[in-house]
């Protein structure tokens, strides 16, 4: 069989439609069993949920008593970090996660302004059909394979241009102003 990234709330995966798949612990201990649907699908929900790095062997037996090779899996139960953001004017939202996470980026109201699966190295570049507007409040989370989501990171969509900096009387050998903070 196969078995998907899993917290440790159900095991999910493959195997030959109608078998019966088996899940243990790397101590041997029985964890749950299901049968493969017509497509091969199969579910296992724990009785209780497992603990973060618990090994899985899962095997499937046919009608006929054949039981094919164990698959294994760990399981995954803890959160990836809060993903990066860099400043952005919203045209890309862009940083860094934990690699091969799905990366989501809503507004203050919850609305879905876009996603991104971060590459091998970590980074993401979300691009919206419609660039928010302005001083848009951004939450970013990521989700990793197993389905455990992060907590969100904020920042501000700025688009605006900054002010023109003042600029004060000079006789040329050293020339001083203000402008916008980090300009």
């Amino acid at each position: 069989p196969t078995v998907e990234p899993t917290n440790g709330s159900t095991i999910t995966g493959k195997a030959e439609a109608g078998s019966v798949v088996t899940v243990q612990d790397q101590a041997g201990k029985p964890i749950g069993s299901a049968t493969a649907d017509a497509n091969g699908n199969y579910a296992i929900k724990p009785a209780t949920p497992l603990a973060h790095g618990t090994t899985l062997g899962v095997s499937a037996t046919d009608a006929a008593g054949n039981t094919g090779p164990a698959a294994t899996a760990t399981v995954d139960s803890a959160a990836p970090n809060a993903p990066t953001v860099k400043p952005t004017s919203g045209d890309t939202i862009a940083g860094t996660a934990e690699a091969g996470s799905v990366v989501t980026v809503k507004d203050a109201a919850g609305n879905l302004i876009g996603s991104a699966t971060a590459d091998g190295n970590g980074n993401y570049a979300v691009k919206p059909a419609t660039p928010p507007a302005h001083d848009t409040a951004l939450s970013v989370t990521a989700t990793d394979a197993a389905g455990n989501s992060s907590a969100p990171a904020t920042a501000k969509v700025d688009n605006k241009a900054p002010d023109a900096p003042t600029v004060k009387p000079t006789s040329g050998s050293t020339i001083a102003g203000t402008a916008e903070a980090g300009s």
